[in-house]
């Protein structure tokens, strides 16, 4: 995995060996809010947490679409620096 402040999240995908990229595009409710990376977190199911200088980013195993979390959702700020497990499983 890598992330670059400024340049987004460009994983390899392990089927054909060829890099993705996940970047911010305005407009797309489904991109990373923006493309100063500042953590990564891969989660026991396999969903990628991203913390953002714009907040909390998901993107689940499937791969489709981010879902991004901010102070509008009840986080205590947009700046993420760090993401660990609670342990909990099923929670939504």
């Amino acid at each position: 995995m890598g992330g670059h402040d400024g340049e987004g999240h460009r994983p390899l995908r392990p089927a054909d060996g060829r890099f993705v990229r996940h970047e911010s595009r305005p407009g797309d409710r489904g991109s990373l809010p923006t493309d100063v990376i500042h953590t990564l977190f891969v989660d026991a199911a396999g969903g990628l947490w991203v913390g953002t200088h714009a907040g909390l980013s998901h993107l689940p195993p499937d791969g489709q679409a981010f879902e991004t979390f901010t102070t509008r959702d009840g986080l205590p700020s947009d700046v993420i620096y760090g993401v660990r497990s609670d342990h909990r499983v099923g929670s939504g």
